[in-house]
């Protein structure tokens, strides 16, 4: 009977549990076929907050949070893949070791990752791309001087001019289908 009993419970399978929807991430924005997601939006409010810029678009305000990532969307892909525009693997890591040491322990930090849903690499790869943004607007708008309201007022002009070369769409925050009680 013993033996019955372990043969049954090795052969009965594994126990399947009802699935269960959950949100993984949401779109909230197009950028010609580029997707902005709810997390990326959270990512850029926090690299923002920590990683100081001097494009404006690449710093932390909640009031043009969805607006500065499609901005800044958009001109990571006019960036693309063209050299001129990557960093080296040495500016990308001194950026993000300087990023990291805003955070006062490794438990901190590890969970400001999770609650991102970022590791390593990926955060790695959001760095390297706000490296390309700051390229692209040096190399085409040039670093702010002297008179930073010229410079605003020439990325603003730029910016504008290449937002009107691509089809942006903002997706309609999700309506739960769920009846409230």
């Amino acid at each position: 009977m013993f033996r019955c009993l372990i043969l049954l419970t090795a052969f009965a399978g594994p126990v399947r549990a009802a699935p269960q929807t959950a949100l993984a991430d949401r779109a909230v924005a197009l950028v010609d076929n580029e997707v902005v997601t709810a997390s990326d939006l959270k990512l850029h409010l926090s690299l923002g907050a920590h990683d100081e810029s001097f494009v404006p678009v690449l710093r932390a305000d909640p009031t043009t949070l969805l607006d500065d990532a499609i901005s800044a969307t958009l001109i990571r892909s006019i960036g693309g893949r063209i050299s001129v525009y990557q960093p080296n693997p040495a500016q990308v890591r001194v950026r993000l070791a300087s990023y990291r040491d805003k955070w006062p322990s490794v438990d901190v930090w590890e969970n400001h990752l999770l609650s991102l849903g970022l590791d390593q690499q990926r955060l790695y790869r959001a760095i390297e791309r706000r490296l390309v943004i700051e390229r692209v607007v040096s190399r085409v708008v040039g670093q702010p001087g002297e008179d930073l309201n010229q410079w605003t007022t020439r990325f603003e002009t730029w910016l504008r001019q290449e937002r009107a070369r691509v089809r942006v769409r903002k997706v309609a925050p999700m309506i739960s289908s769920v009846p409230k009680p």
